[in-house]
C-alpha cells in the first residue's frame, strides 16, 4: 500500500456512487463488425476505426505476416532515430504515386498525423500570411485535434457544427481546416 492508495480508494467509490465507474468488458471482436459478449450475446460495433473493414481483410493479414517477418512487429524506435524500412519508403512511394503527389509520409495512428500535421499547417500559414491562423473548429473535435490545434491560432471556435457559410466568412487568410 502506498499512502495514496486511500485516495484512489476513495476516488473509485465516489465514480462508482455516481454511476460513472467505469470496467473493461471482455468482448470478442469478429470480421463483421459485431462484438460478442462472453455470454454469446452479440452486439454491433459502432465504435471501431475499422469503418472501411480491413482489420480481417485476408490480404491484408498476409501481407502482414510476411512484414512481421521481414522487420519484426515492434517499432524500435523513431524513425529518425533509426531510419526508416525500404518496405516504408516503398509504400510511400506508392501511396503518392497512387494520389498523384510528390511525396505521402506514413504515420503510426489518425493522433499522430493529426499532433504532427496540424500545427504544420498552422505555422506554413503564419510563415506565408505573417498572421495566425484562424483554425475553425466545433466542440465536437477529436481528442487529438483538441492536442493538436495551437492554441493562440484558435481565435474564433464555433461551438455548433461547422458550416460553410463561417467558412466562407473567414476565407481572406490562409486558413486550416479541421
Amino acid at each position: 500500500m502506498t499512502r495514496f492508495d486511500h485516495l484512489f480508494q476513495h476516488g473509485l467509490e465516489e465514480l462508482a456512487e455516481q454511476g460513472r465507474l467505469r470496467t473493461p468488458r471482455s468482448l470478442q471482436p469478429r470480421a463483421d463488425g459485431i462484438l460478442e459478449r462472453e455470454d454469446g450475446t452479440l452486439l454491433v460495433d459502432f465504435s471501431s476505426n475499422d469503418y472501411l473493414g480491413l482489420r480481417a481483410h485476408p490480404l491484408l493479414r498476409e501481407r502482414a505476416l510476411i512484414w512481421a517477418a521481414r522487420y519484426g512487429t515492434g517499432s524500435g524506435a523513431s524513425r529518425l532515430v533509426t531510419g526508416t524500412a525500404p518496405g516504408m519508403v516503398a509504400l510511400e512511394a506508392r501511396l503518392a504515386a497512387l494520389k498523384g503527389m510528390e511525396a505521402a509520409c506514413m504515420f503510426s495512428s489518425g493522433w499522430q498525423a493529426n499532433a504532427t500535421l496540424v500545427p504544420a499547417l498552422a505555422q506554413i500559414s503564419l510563415a506565408a500570411t505573417g498572421a495566425p491562423p484562424q483554425v475553425i473548429v466545433d466542440k465536437f473535435i477529436h481528442a487529438s485535434l483538441y492536442h493538436a490545434v495551437p492554441r493562440r491560432a484558435c481565435s474564433r471556435c464555433v461551438s455548433g457544427i461547422m458550416t460553410w457559410r463561417i467558412w466562407k466568412a473567414c476565407c481572406g487568410r490562409l486558413m486550416v481546416r479541421v
